[in-house]
């Protein structure tokens, strides 16, 4: 069975509504995939500003200006060179699209790239080449000096926990135990919440043991607030997945131990599948499987 690819750029785009939501939808409009042409060329997100005296002081937007145009890669992709060559031509189109020539001004525009990573190699090139400088400006948040449209990187793993708690749960590398807890009662008291279900479902299929970690310490809670919990294990029929993935966690402790460790990329493979036939099958022929091209045959 294919495996079920996590959809970033939608849990993105809701996270970013839900870290704004002091300013959407009054303030800044957010609007995702925005289309630049008739054929398929788009921004991931594009957000303008509806009342320009509106004062953000929130971290990650403190650099927007009218419009503004952010280029998002998901934890399992990076910013490259040709990225930031490819959002500047993006942003240049979308100038040319106001009501009359120059009505979007330049210096009304900023760039923000996201990513878990901090890009340095294309950090190195805009120095190098583009006789730019990038300058830390706060956690997580990096200012790109020098260029014709303000721009900045936004590194998501390097974001403060409570000040960033909807984007930090966009990732795959970092304990977020305790963004996980603060989603959970977010949810539990607001099961109608339609952002933070599509948050939580996309951090359930990216972080699936950090939310059972966090629901066995969740103990100390009181009786009202574990039974908002219970119905979000519930809802997500999480139970049921924990008892999948302690087979996965099972499988991936023999096989360790067999084979003297496994590599990341096979490791991360069974982890992921959710094909149970294909975890029974490797159980039902361990003693046969002899090396790692035996085991990969099962993961094709």
């Amino acid at each position: 069975m294919p495996e079920e690819r996590i959809q970033w750029h939608p849990a993105f785009a809701t996270a970013l509504k839900l870290e704004l939501k002091d300013y959407y939808p009054e303030v800044l409009d957010i609007q995702e995939e925005y289309q630049l042409t008739s054929k398929p060329l788009e921004v991931d997100i594009l957000v303008v500003r509806k009342i320009k005296e509106a004062k953000i002081l929130l971290n990650i937007a403190q650099l927007f200006k009218g419009h503004n145009i952010i280029e998002y890669k998901s934890p399992e992709d990076y910013l490259s060179v040709d990225d930031y060559y490819k959002v500047k031509a993006y942003a240049y189109l979308y100038k040319t699209l106001g009501e009359r020539v120059d009505s979007i001004k330049v210096e009304d525009m900023t760039i923000t790239m996201v990513s878990s990573k901090f890009p340095k190699k294309m950090a190195e090139h805009l120095e190098k080449h583009q006789q730019l400088t990038v300058t830390k400006q706060d956690d997580g948040i990096y200012y790109i000096n020098g260029d014709d449209i303000l721009s900045q990187f936004i590194v998501v793993d390097e974001l403060p926990k409570r000040q960033n708690r909807y984007i930090r749960l966009l990732t795959t590398r970092m304990s977020i135990k305790e963004e996980i807890s603060m989603l959970i009662k977010e949810f539990s008291s607001d099961p109608k919440n339609s952002m933070c279900e599509l948050l939580f479902e996309t951090v359930t299929a990216s972080n699936l043991m950090q939310i059972m970690e966090v629901y066995n310490m969740a103990r100390k809670l009181s009786n009202e607030e574990m039974e908002a919990l219970d119905k979000v294990v519930m809802k997500f029929n999480l139970n049921k997945k924990w008892e999948e993935k302690g087979e996965v966690l099972s499988l991936l402790r023999i096989l360790n131990k067999k084979f003297a460790g496994l590599p990341d990329e096979i490791a991360k493979k069974i982890q992921q599948t959710n094909d149970k036939k294909i975890i029974n099958s490797i159980f039902d022929n361990i003693f046969e499987i002899e090396s790692l091209e035996d085991l990969e045959k099962f993961l094709k």
